[in-house]
Parts: C-alpha cells; structure tokens; sequence
C-alpha cells in the first residue's frame, strides 16, 4: 500500500477520559501533547477504556496509540458513534492483537523501557462521522504493572495515488555525543533516545498529491505533528520500522519536472 499520513489530530479538540484506573500524576490529557515524557498512565492492569467526545461530528478513518508499553498479549478495540452518548455505531474494530510482535530481533526487548517508543499501533478504515469514540485496552499481565501511552492521534489519513521512490533511507538519529580523554578511552555522554528518521522522495506527485503536500508542509511545519506509516499492511518488523509519531524535519520546494505531475522531498522525525 502506498505512504498514509494521518494529517489532522482530532484528539485534540475532544474531550477525553479514561476509566477504570486513572494516574493522577499521569492524566488522559497527556495524550493530547507531543511530547515523550507526557504519558497516560493507569494505576494497574486491569482492562482501560479511553473516551472521546466531540462537540461536533468528525471524520475519522484511523486511530493511532503511540509510545506505549502495552505487551504483544494486549488488546484494543476501537468504536466510534455517531452521537456524543456513545449509542449509535458507525465502526467497531473488534477485538484485535494490540501490537504486532512478529518478527521482533534478538537486540528487542518488548518489555525494555527503551523499547517503549518504538511501540504504535494504528487501525485504517473507511472514513465515518462519529461524535464520540471508545478505545478498550486489555493487558493483565505487563509486567509494568500498568498501562501507558504518550499520544493519541485520530482522524483522517491520505494516501497518495503515487508512492515515494525507491530508496527512501530510515535513519536511527542518536543525540549521543563522544569524546576522546588524553588516555585514548572513548566517552559517550548519553543525551537521550535513539528516534528513527524517514527520508523520502517523491518524483511523480498527481495534482491532487502535489497540493496535499505542499499544504502539508504549509500547516504542520516543523511544529505540528503527524503520523506516518509508509508500509501500512506490510505487518511485523518492516510495517513497525517504518511507521511513528512524527515531525517534518525538512523538505525541498515543490518542482514540476514533466507535464501533470509534481515533485518534492520530505523528512520525517520521529519525536
């Protein structure tokens, strides 16, 4: 499948709780920030649910959990309603695997706090207008002996008519830096976490595609976040590799180097 953007976060504008077992020091509110260390964090393992209440209808077609600690024997059911009183159904995911543990190395540690920002998972399905949403998670045995995540993202997703080039270099980012002491030993200062880095080329942009990204590039900036997954459906390690929570790092101005088409580059940094 070609690269999916989810490009507007309806998370933001909802009303959000979760139940049973919410950390007070650790909020659902969380969930509305783009920042690592703001996580929801329940109080236990017993099974959560996540609500979502919206003043007006909205379009979704996906829902993304992002940075969380849920084990590969979680689940989540994902429901959205037409109403803003949770009754009408216009999608239910069903009871689903939460994430995708196929094919995990032997350098990965589910369970390793470090691990953690690695984990997403995300559902795609036809767009529906819903006023209310219900996310249902189960994991009674994380060793954790909670539950966390650091950003919801909800909301539409695009998908261009033509992917990105061949190439397209994923880059693990280290802030570590280094020095050498007088003796020869080589120190590394530990500056934080290594994040993943997408590079991509797009040589053949339609019309329409051409104007999705500019306007992209446009309203988020360097500011706003996304989510991208450039092989939704793949599954196990390469779908997992190549899809997070991310920022534009950089782009090139939009080109038309042939008649009806377009083109650009843009770099996605996982935050």
């Amino acid at each position: 499948m070609p690269l999916r953007i989810i490009h507007t976060n309806k998370t933001d504008s909802a009303t959000l709780s979760v139940s049973p077992s919410e950390n007070a020091s650790f909020p659902v509110a969380n969930l509305t920030t783009a920042m690592r260390g703001d996580v929801l964090r329940t109080t236990g393992v017993s099974a959560q649910q996540i609500r979502a209440v919206w003043g007006s209808a909205q379009s979704v077609s996906a829902a993304a959990l992002c940075q969380h600690n849920l084990t590969a024997a979680a689940t989540w059911r994902v429901r959205l309603y037409s109403d803003n009183a949770f009754t009408t159904s216009v999608y239910d995911s069903g009871t689903v695997t939460a994430y995708d543990s196929a094919g995990i190395g032997t350098l990965d540690a589910i369970t390793d706090p470090s691990f953690i920002g690695y984990k997403n998972s995300v559902l795609w399905f036809s767009a529906v207008n819903a006023q209310s949403m219900t996310i249902d998670l189960t994991d009674a045995a994380n060793p954790a002996g909670y539950l966390s995540a650091a950003r919801m993202i909800v909301g539409g997703y695009t998908e261009l008519a033509y992917n990105f080039d061949w190439g397209h270099p994923l880059n693990a980012i280290d802030p570590t830096t280094q020095s050498t002491t007088l003796g020869g030993s080589l120190l590394s200062q530990d500056n934080g976490p290594i994040k993943r880095e997408l590079q991509l080329d797009f040589a053949r942009l339609a019309a329409t595609d051409r104007n999705f990204m500019f306007d992209l590039i446009r309203t988020k900036g360097k500011g706003k976040d996304v989510y991208v997954s450039a092989w939704p459906g793949a599954t196990g390690k390469k779908e997992r590799d190549y899809q997070f929570a991310a920022k534009l790092t950089a782009w090139q101005g939009v080109a038309q180097p042939m008649l009806n088409y377009y083109g650009t580059s843009a770099t996605f940094g996982e935050y």
